[in-house]
């Protein structure tokens, strides 16, 4: 069944700025997303081969200040153990347990490194601390390598300082031996971090529409999925989650009477109604030449509100005639368990038949299509 509500003219709801439609993506940068199963495993073991290292150095006596091989053994013995845990237990992906990890992988090289009798040698091991700098890039983002870049510094001016006191080594080759240190620990990390970021941005850039700064349908595959999880996490049964499918009416028209750059200029404003409209938490995305999606999830009242309410109508500018467009929307009842990715597909499938039935009415309209409990 297909509900006709009558054309609703104006921007929308009041009392908000409408924000440029680029102006929050909704797919998850966050590296710490991409520390799956396979990854951690593969840091567990890392640190495992980093504790066989250690215990080859504990095979020489000399090797370490006076009892500070037994701290070495704890260390390592410790360090086993965690690693273990990571390549067996499902570690919950969470801040906590990635700063925790990180903290713990520092603080252990750094105390290694220390404990070494020979400063000149401990600043050959040092790059290693390029390990942990990975680690937290991926675990915690671009801010945690500032404190890993204190870290490194304080300890490779430590050891530089004691190797100089200690004389075995001439002064040009202690420094250079720590030029090095700080170029490998600290220009590694911060270059995968300009490789990400690069990659990153290309990701979204092809997840967006050029023109109006939407998602694609790309992106809009990638935003249900990310909506879905969010769902799930937040314990959402209660959300209700809406499709909306926008077309515009006659828009062939604006582009043969008017040009190509109007019909540029009715794309965009139409874009940005329907961001306004929808609320900075919807994901709206571009679907066609002149047809927009948007996923709108919230309370019951809310939701219904904004599918109710949503605009049918855009005067972009005084040479250009108001355009109006035909809405179908398609609202998920609430359910006992939050609406999955497949579920909103479905959602914008009826919303899409219900559009078209706006369209068959005359166009400037919301038809609401009924939707079957899930």
């Amino acid at each position: 069944m297909i509900t006709l509500i009558p054309p609703t003219f104006g921007t929308g709801r009041r009392g908000t700025t409408a924000p440029h439609p680029s102006a929050k993506p909704h797919a998850s940068t966050n590296p710490s997303t991409f520390l799956g199963v396979r990854t951690r495993r593969l840091i567990a073991a890392s640190t495992a081969n980093a504790s066989v290292i250690g215990a080859i150095a504990l095979t020489d006596s000399h090797a370490f200040v006076e009892g500070g091989a037994w701290v070495v053994v704890a260390i390592l013995v410790l360090n086993s153990v965690l690693a273990a845990a990571w390549m067996v237990v499902e570690v919950r992906r969470c801040s906590r347990t990635a700063v925790l990890f990180a903290v713990w992988a520092e603080a252990a090289i750094v105390a290694i490194l220390l404990l070494l009798a020979s400063p000149s040698e401990a600043l050959i091991a040092a790059p290693l601390l390029m390990a942990p700098g990975f680690y937290l890039l991926l675990a915690l983002g671009q801010r945690s390598l500032a404190v890993h870049s204190g870290v490194v510094l304080a300890t490779v001016a430590v050891l530089t300082l004691a190797a100089l006191e200690d004389g075995t080594e001439s002064v040009t080759t202690i420094l250079v031996r720590a030029q090095i240190v700080l170029t490998v620990a600290l220009g590694g990390p911060a270059s995968l971090q300009a490789l990400w970021s690069r990659m990153i941005r290309q990701s979204q850039l092809a997840r967006r529409d050029a023109l109006t700064g939407l998602y694609n349908r790309r992106g809009l595959a990638y935003g249900l999925d990310d909506l879905a999880s969010g769902l799930i996490h937040l314990g959402g049964a209660a959300s209700t989650v809406a499709a909306v499918v926008v077309d515009i009416d006659s828009f062939k028209s604006v582009n043969d009477n008017y040009g190509h750059a109007a019909g540029d200029t009715v794309l965009a404003e139409v874009a940005q109604q329907l961001t306004h409209h929808a609320g900075p938490d919807a994901i709206v995305a571009r679907t066609g030449g002149e047809e927009f999606t948007a996923i709108v999830a919230g309370s019951r009242t809310t939701v219904n509100q904004i599918v109710a309410s949503f605009p049918t109508f855009v005067a972009p500018r005084a040479d250009i005639p108001p355009v109006t467009f035909s809405v179908g929307a398609a609202i998920l009842p609430s359910g006992t368990a939050p609406p999955s990715t497949e579920q909103m597909l479905d959602a914008i499938r009826d919303a899409d038949v219900a559009m078209y039935e706006a369209k068959r009415n005359g166009g400037g309209t919301v038809s609401v299509a009924t939707v079957r409990p899930h």
